[in-house]
């Protein structure tokens, strides 16, 4: 693990940094974006591959995609495309790009992260092998664990012992996945050369109402659910204050980045 930083409360797009630092796209690479929804990976990688290179960012929920198509468009980049798509069946030429990036998509569809076992066959990573050129690389971002997401899920059981039955799940709902799982599943999918850095972080909401907002909006449906929500709130609030620094309320997150090389 390398050491905690103190940063702003958008872990999505400090961990979109990340994954484009690590994978240190080369100038002039076409890059495919699995999950892009806004482009937040996209458009960093292509800040790196300069104006030769060439990007598609891909989705299997639309929701996202209006949003990177109208940077693209206000930015003016020439070279990129979004679509609609699933990672599973990329209606895209084989060997066509140099890298292929996925980050927080998850692979607990196929593999079972406590057994270390596939569960299915692995659609997605087949079609990402299929479609990266003689050499091409590989990067997928993923959760480890998130302190956060782990506190409000005690706070539940401490307070509000019916969410799980009234929401159908409970709030810890992330994929909690491994190093050693996708050192595993890069391995069964035909990939080489393959690394994995694991990062903690520490993030920082300015106040316990943006943090409130950041918890609904990742486990919206879950919020969505709960019965007596506003005196939960008010239990959380008063809680909170053992995450209190001088910059606002802390918690850690530990992320991890795999990478392959196709053959």
């Amino acid at each position: 693990l390398e050491p905690s930083g103190r940063l702003g409360s958008d872990y999505w797009s400090y961990c979109a940094e990340r994954l484009a630092a690590l994978a240190a796209i080369p100038v002039g690479a076409a890059v495919l974006d699995v999950g892009t929804f806004d482009g937040n990976v996209l458009f960093k990688v292509l800040k790196k591959a300069g104006a030769r290179g060439r990007g598609m960012g891909i989705d299997v929920d639309p929701d996202g995609l209006g949003g990177g198509i109208a940077e693209a468009i206000n930015d003016g980049w020439r070279h990129v495309a979004f679509a609609q798509m699933d990672a599973a069946h990329l209606g895209l030429g084989s060997e066509s790009y140099d890298w292929v990036l996925a980050n927080f998509v998850g692979w607990d569809y196929c593999f079972d992260f406590e057994r270390m076992a596939f569960t299915a066959p692995d659609t997605r990573l087949a079609e990402i092998r299929r479609v990266l050129k003689p050499g091409g690389r590989v990067g997928l971002g993923f959760w480890v664990e998130q302190s956060d997401i782990e506190w409000m899920a005690s706070a539940c059981k401490r307070y509000l012992n019916q969410v799980a039955a009234a929401a159908g799940k409970p709030i810890a709902c992330y994929a909690k996945e491994t190093p050693q799982g996708y050192e595993a599943i890069l391995g069964q999918g035909g990939f080489h050369n393959i690394g994995v850095q694991v990062e903690k972080t520490t993030f920082v909401c300015p106040d316990a109402a943006t943090w409130w907002r950041q918890m609904k909006q990742v486990a919206r449906e879950c919020f969505e659910e709960m019965p007596g929500i506003e005196r939960f709130q008010e239990q959380i609030f008063a809680d909170l204050g053992q995450f209190q620094s001088p910059q606002g309320i802390a918690f850690d997150k530990i992320v991890a980045y795999a990478f392959g090389t196709k053959p």
